[in-house]
Order: structure tokens, then sequence, then C-alpha cells
């Protein structure tokens, strides 16, 4: 599935449990069309605290990208992702 945000307004949101320990980091794989963007990563609302950003490259070309995450998140948090340019899209996201 691949989710494409038409606006720097456009969300998705995920429950996730990340046990005691929390991610360090998160990769995406995302396509730019332009140059520039960055996905956002916040937790509980839209416009809760961020705890990080991925800058994916560009070119309208499938890439993969990673950041550290900062606070880590623990236990069940809901994450909204959106990015800071539209016509972003992102086929998958990994934590670690």
């Amino acid at each position: 599935t691949v989710v494409r945000f038409n606006s720097t307004t456009s969300w998705v949101s995920f429950n996730f449990d990340f046990g005691s320990s929390g991610p360090n980091s998160v990769t995406f794989r995302a396509k730019d069309p332009n140059y520039g963007a960055n996905i956002i990563l916040r937790l509980d609302s839209p416009n809760g605290q961020e705890i990080g950003r991925v800058y994916p490259s560009g070119g309208g070309v499938w890439n993969t990208a990673s950041n550290g995450l900062y606070p880590r998140p623990t236990g069940v948090r809901t994450i909204y992702i959106m990015t800071s340019s539209p016509n972003v899209e992102i086929n998958w996201l990994k934590f670690q």
C-alpha cells in the first residue's frame, strides 16, 4: 500500500506498542517528486510533540531514508506522520 500526502496538512496515524525502551530510529521508503521534503513524526496528535524528521532523496524515485528519534516513544502511542511538501509518497516504514 502506498500513502500519498496531497498537502502539508495531510497526515496518517498508526497505533504502536513500543514497549518499555522504545526505538532509536525510523526508516522510510519514500518518493519525493521534488527535493527538500521532510517526513515528520509526531506523538498523539497532528500538533503533538515532534519526535523525528526524515529527509528522503528527491527526484521522483523510491529511496530509503532514516533518522534518529528523540525522545524515544515508549508504551502504546499513536504516531502521526505528515510531510513538509505535497505529493510525497510512502510505502513502508520501520522502527529500529
